[in-house]
């Protein structure tokens, strides 16, 4: 797939299976400031942290990114196992972010920190 500033995937058109999930760090910042801002347009409201099911919630709610489960659509083995990757893969982004720690291995009790 295209390398691109707002690429959310990277690896091989033809290749399905090398597809994994590989936001740039600016493009994932973005989501999260507005992943956790909250209330109405135009007011400066923002939450400091959520937990990590919730975030994923929001981002798919939000923007239509479906990280941890594949589209409902597309359900197989293959694309479970893909799916967990991707979470894996976003879980670490948000590590090296500075913004999840991981503790838990349960991802309601995981908690993400807003980015600075």
């Amino acid at each position: 797939l295209p390398h691109r500033p707002y690429a959310l995937l990277a690896g091989s058109v033809k290749h399905r299976s090398t597809w994994r999930y590989a936001p740039t760090d600016h493009f994932l910042k973005a989501i999260l400031l507005g992943s956790f801002a909250t209330g109405k347009p135009g007011t400066s409201s923002a939450v400091s942290e959520m937990r990590f099911a919730e975030l994923l919630d929001v981002i798919e709610n939000r923007y239509g990114i479906v990280i941890a489960r594949p589209p409902i659509d597309m359900i197989d083995a293959d694309t479970l196992r893909t799916a967990e990757r991707n979470r894996a893969h976003f879980a670490r982004k948000l590590q090296l972010l500075g913004c999840f720690d991981g503790l838990s291995d349960d991802s309601h009790y995981q908690m993400v920190r807003r980015p600075r």
